[in-house]
């Protein structure tokens, strides 16, 4: 771990306008991974990744596939696969401890606070209704 920042930190540029860059070492440290950023809706309630792991894991089927990284009132979801992050977008809505866990696609760079998670998908079905309206 040590190294590897080390390697990030070696390889660290600010160009003039303030964009911030590791180049290659930084590419190289996001292969192979596919992020998502979650929150809950709920702002008095707060998540400790290894407790969200063991109640989440299960349900999810990612159980060691994924780490859990607190950002603020934000948690960023690291996969190793691509297809878990898909089917853990696609599905849903998720709550953790009754309150719900929004989701939205992340990059994995910039800044998990300013990804906008403004609703939840969820799958109504209604009964009875007229196929005239």
């Amino acid at each position: 771990m040590v190294d590897e920042v080390s390697r990030l930190a070696a390889a660290l540029t600010i160009s003039e306008n303030g964009k911030v860059s590791f180049g290659a070492a930084g590419a190289a440290a996001y292969a192979g991974h596919s992020y998502a950023v979650g929150r809950l809706l709920s702002p008095k309630k707060k998540v400790e990744p290894r407790a969200f792991m063991a109640t989440m894991g299960s349900p999810w089927g990612l159980r060691k596939r994924l780490t859990v990284l607190p950002q603020g009132d934000r948690y960023v979801l690291r996969f190793r696969e691509e297809a878990d992050r898909k089917d853990l977008l696609e599905s849903g809505p998720w709550f953790y401890g009754k309150t719900v866990f929004a989701l939205a696609v992340y990059d994995g760079r910039s800044d998990a606070i300013s990804v906008p998670i403004t609703s939840v998908p969820v799958w109504v079905e209604v009964f009875g209704l007229p196929m005239d309206l």
